[in-house]
């Protein structure tokens, strides 16, 4: 029990995604015709890094942490990474571009090494995600508590 936070990489295709291969390949192993296709890929995972969530809450949901499923651009991504980054630099900017959020189950309220993982962790995810999938990529974050 806990914080668990996901984001996905979706892609939609009618018709074929660029990467014909993938879809002959998908359209091949599935049980009936496909004419329109949805891949959807996990491409991060967080836990119990409340921070992280809290940021998602406030500049994805709209203040609203219902672990609904939401959808987030590559700016909001390139945003969080340019926030993750800074906090590194500049360790007192950390309460205030990246702020704790207390919750049920969502771990250590401190800024301690743990917090710290978690923002090199995300630099990492982020920079990743955002070098691999290419723009006809969609993302979405969903968190469950």
């Amino acid at each position: 029990m806990g914080l668990d936070m996901y984001l996905y990489a979706r892609q939609f295709a009618f018709n074929g995604f660029k990467n014909q291969d993938l879809y002959d390949k998908l359209v091949q192993e599935a049980p009936f015709a496909l004419d329109t296709a949805t891949l959807q890929v996990q491409v991060a995972y967080w836990r119990k890094a409340n921070q992280i969530h809290k940021w998602f809450v406030d500049h994805v949901q709209d203040g609203k942490d219902d672990c609904e499923e939401y959808r987030v651009t590559r700016d909001q991504l390139q945003l969080l990474l340019d926030n993750c980054k800074l906090v590194l630099i500049n360790k007192e900017e950390a309460k205030t571009l990246l702020p704790r959020q207390e919750g049920f189950f969502f771990g250590s309220y401190e800024y301690d090494e743990f917090y710290w993982y978690d923002i090199q962790d995300t630099i990492d995810q982020l920079e990743k995600i955002l070098n691999e999938y290419p723009e006809e990529w969609d993302f979405q974050y969903q968190s469950s508590w």
